[in-house]
């Protein structure tokens, strides 16, 4: 008799998106800090987004049981609200048209950082790295723990396997897969500054690269 207990809720969580397709035409709704979505069961398959939740304070400390608090205020977040997200209509799933890059970039834009006048040796245009194609994507960018190389981290979120490549600006001196704690699991063999990749659906790959200077 727990009301907990075979409850249907039709609200999903999401982290980046939410896309609905029939594999020719889609649409996504790519948000920033909304968790909560829903699909409806029919034939629209209307998407809603949960852009506020606001109510009276109630807790249930034994089933059936409930307090309320009506004296708490602010609970019902009165005030003015900003919420940002996008509208992108495609053809194809969502992986053919690289919704989780168009999804990264709305979340996680280019820092810029302003210096003092300095020497340098690198043209005004350069780019450290390059990963291929738009179904691979970056997870992480550091440094090794034990020396300078750079770990990289990178992660196919599809349902098949993608072929890519990694290039770097600078030729490639050495390349080993790692696990997540960075303990070397076997070598790679570099082509120049280039590095081939391939990742099986959902896969994280951790590589560990070091550089020519």
């Amino acid at each position: 008799d727990s009301p907990w207990v075979g409850s249907w809720n039709t609200c999903s969580p999401q982290q980046r998106f939410v896309d609905v397709s029939d594999g020719k035409n889609g649409l996504c709704i790519i948000n920033e800090g909304l968790r909560e979505y829903e699909v409806s069961e029919d034939g629209s398959r209307t998407i809603y987004v949960t852009l506020m939740r606001a109510y009276e304070i109630a807790l249930s400390t034994v089933a059936w049981r409930w307090e309320r608090h009506p004296e708490m205020n602010l609970s019902q977040c009165p005030g003015e609200h900003e919420f940002r997200y996008a509208v992108m209509p495609h053809g194809g799933s969502w992986d053919d048209a690289l919704v989780q890059a168009e999804a990264e970039r709305l979340n996680v834009p280019l820092t810029v950082a302003q210096v003092g006048k300095h020497d340098g040796s690198l043209p005004k245009s350069w780019s450290l790295m390059e990963l291929a194609p738009g179904n691979l994507l970056l997870s992480s960018l550091k440094r090794a723990e034990e020396d300078g190389d750079l770990v990289v981290r990178v992660y196919n979120p599809t349902g098949r396997e993608v072929e890519g490549s990694l290039k770097f600006s600078l030729p490639v001196a050495s390349a080993k897969r790692t696990d997540m704690e960075e303990n070397a699991v076997d070598d790679i063999e570099p082509d120049g500054n280039s590095i081939s990749l391939v990742l099986g659906p959902k896969k994280v790959e951790t590589l560990k690269i070091g550089l020519k200077r």
